[in-house]
């Protein structure tokens, strides 16, 4: 096993945050790749389904629908949320950092992993297989440090103002982005997902050829910041709740009741205030500054609303609070599910890559055509047997491993530790 640092020894690992994290990453594995079993069940696309597009004609059909729209969105809002509490633990969970050579420190190692993720994520978006999350996620740590050692209630409040305002800036800007930044360079605003290398596989059933491409990767700092899929306007109130919830006693069975009786009344207050307001508006909707009324009253998985992530929000603490519920409760029974948690930057590396190559190959060849037809079931068959094999003998994940190790190195060069003189050794 790997060894723990001393910060890990004082601090024992919370298997309940990594069953959070193991929940998130197989909800975006059935957002990207489908619900489970559905291959054999559905009669359509659960997405058409749940978009309206298609009707369902069985009750499998409705419930394949509910299961992808319920981890659409919601997935990622945890993965942000989960990122403020680790956030958090590296800080300092309830312990005051009061020295200023340490936090100059940690700044540094939230830094370089802030770049290292936003460079893993550019790199991932290349495979064009779906919209990458990490490069987001960098940009989330980096405005994340000016907030790490705020004083509880100044925290809510920033974070309170962000989940209700920062949403609305995000719908208003992405309406306007173009026109307003439609000459800017392309840092700003992005490039077009153009391949820049492109490679057909042939030898399928029927001459039928694979093709494979990588594309220029297209979000821009608008997209990072207010437009994007998961946008730092939207997101960064989760980032800021997870790091409110870091600073919580997790072990404590009142905190975890308090955390998913709050969160269920904000996805309540969330999704339900969505409902009613979108059947109250008249036929002809209001505009504000130019934008549909509607468009920022909706709940829709990525919409980006204001109640949208006011109810994903309330769901991630739920999810949370239960996870450390069921942790302490099932014992080792989710241990699979745990490893899956801490290694989750790997696995979600290792799925985007696989995605790109495998998913060409499901349209003519022979049997790992109807393998392919599966693809959820397979990565999360994969992702439970291998994270439990890998953490068993080896610990830390090999991606978590490298970027722990890039932020620790830096920080230690950058802010060296002074050394115990002889005279401290001896005492």
């Amino acid at each position: 096993m790997a060894h723990e640092s001393h910060a890990q020894q004082r601090r024992p690992r919370l298997a309940g945050v990594d069953v959070a994290r193991g929940v998130a990453l197989i909800g975006m594995f059935i957002a990207h790749l489908g619900v489970p079993l559905s291959a054999f069940a559905v009669s359509g696309d659960p997405y058409a389904i749940a978009s309206g597009s298609m009707d369902p004609a069985t009750l499998a059909d409705r419930v394949a629908a509910l299961v992808w729209e319920g981890v659409s969105g919601r997935s990622a809002a945890l993965f942000a949320m989960l990122a403020g509490v680790s956030l958090t633990f590296i800080a300092g969970r309830r312990d005051v950092v009061t020295s200023a050579t340490d936090r100059r420190r940690i700044r540094i190692k939230i830094v370089v992993r802030a770049v290292v993720l936003i460079v893993v994520g550019v790199g991932l978006s290349a495979f064009g297989s779906v919209a990458v999350i990490l490069h987001y996620y960098g940009v989330f740590f980096l405005l994340a440090l000016p907030l790490l050692w705020l004083r509880g209630r100044t925290l809510a409040l920033i974070g309170g103002l962000v989940v209700l305002v920062g949403p609305v800036i995000g719908v208003l800007t992405t309406s306007v982005a173009e026109e307003v930044t439609g000459d800017a360079p392309a840092a700003i605003v992005g490039v077009p997902h153009e391949p820049f290398f492109s490679y057909d596989l042939s030898g399928g059933v029927g001459d039928v050829s694979a093709h494979l491409e990588l594309t220029l990767p297209s979000d821009g700092l608008v997209d990072l910041l207010a437009s994007g899929t998961y946008p730092a306007v939207a997101y960064m109130g989760y980032v800021i709740v997870g790091m409110l919830v870091g600073r919580l006693d997790l072990r404590s069975r009142l905190v975890r009741t308090r955390l998913a009786t709050i969160g269920l009344v904000g996805a309540v207050l969330g999704y339900g205030g969505s409902w009613v307001l979108v059947r109250l508006l008249p036929t002809e909707s209001p505009k504000v500054f130019g934008v549909d009324a509607g468009e920022l009253l909706i709940a829709d998985p990525h919409s980006n609303t204001a109640f949208e992530v006011l109810g994903n929000t309330g769901t991630a603490l739920v999810v949370v609070g239960l996870c450390l519920f069921a942790a302490d409760r099932a014992g080792r029974l989710l241990d699979p599910l745990a490893s899956v948690g801490t290694m989750t930057l790997t696995l979600y590396s290792a799925h985007i890559a696989l995605m790109w190559l495998t998913e060409p190959l499901a349209s003519g060849y022979g049997l790992i055509s109807v393998v392919l037809a599966h693809d959820a079931e397979i990565y999360v068959t994969a992702a439970l047997v291998l994270a439990s094999m890998w953490r068993y003998r080896f610990g830390r994940g090999p991606l978590e491993r490298l970027l722990a190790s890039a932020a620790n190195g830096v920080a230690e060069r950058m802010v060296p530790r002074p050394r115990a003189s002889a005279k401290s050794v001896n005492a």
